[in-house]
């Protein structure tokens, strides 16, 4: 990918994905993304996936039935994290050379949810023509050139309107708070008020996006060395500090220094 398109692409997808049509296949993208996330931990925590909805106003629905709890809590989680978890996962997989694999991933989850799960026309219709425009990629070979680009497209998609979503979820709390939707979920579960749920919720979709500008950035080398740097440097003190019995945060201070 170029670098010009790299800086770009976040750029343009943060105006077209509010304008009309493109709204349409961008943030649907997203709200199927989000009810997936639902349904695969229900799947995982073996609750019963009754439907998924997909509305034009670009909402959605995925109704479960929960007998736990424990379940409840994470399925409730999942909506707005697994997005920013997947978007920041695409872009990690893109130096990997992979990115063919996951067009057949993406037909394959959306050929599944028709089947299984999506219940209203307009959800169908959609994933139909989005699981047909990623056949259409893998087929032509036009495109097998810019299967980076693409995959690069879907990541900040989902980043982008993910942080969107968690702040039409934040103003939602403001004024309706019953209406508030999955940190409304979380709260009858965990009983902490539905808007700290949604700061939360904010907070880590911005960390994902940010997290990703520093995956582009820089090369996986130079970030798995930070990383690894930085566990290492924290196992040592951690282990240092138990044995001596002694608060380090004075090694601060002569660190920086």
């Amino acid at each position: 990918m170029s670098k010009i398109f790299i800086v770009l692409a976040p750029t343009i997808i943060a105006i077209l994905i509010r304008l009309k049509p493109f709204d349409l296949l961008l943030r649907t993208f997203n709200t199927l993304t989000h009810e997936l996330s639902h349904a695969f931990i229900a799947i995982l925590f073996r609750q019963k996936v009754q439907k998924i909805a997909l509305n034009t106003d670009f909402s959605g629905v995925c109704v479960t039935k929960i007998t736990s709890k424990v379940a409840g809590f994470f399925i409730s989680l999942a909506g707005y994290t697994l997005p920013g978890l997947i978007g920041f996962g695409l872009i990690c997989l893109i130096p990997f050379g992979i990115t063919e694999k996951t067009f057949y991933i993406i037909m394959a989850i959306s050929i599944i949810s028709i089947i299984f799960a999506i219940a209203n026309s307009f959800g169908r219709v959609w994933t139909i023509c989005f699981a047909s425009l990623n056949l259409i990629f893998i087929l032509v070979p036009i495109f097998h050139s810019i299967y980076d680009n693409i995959i690069y497209i879907y990541a900040y998609v989902l980043l982008i309107e993910n942080l969107l979503s968690t702040l039409t979820l934040l103003y939602v709390n403001l004024i309706k708070t019953k209406k508030a939707g999955d940190s409304l979920l979380l709260k009858k579960t965990t009983h902490i008020p539905t808007i700290i749920w949604s700061i939360l919720f904010f907070v880590f979709s911005v960390v994902m996006l940010c997290l990703s500008f520093v995956i582009v950035a820089y090369t996986q080398t130079t970030v798995l060395q930070a990383f690894v740097s930085s566990a290492l440097v924290f196992g040592v003190m951690s282990v240092l500090g138990f044995v001596i019995k002694k608060d380090l945060s004075g090694f601060a201070k002569a660190a920086i220094a």
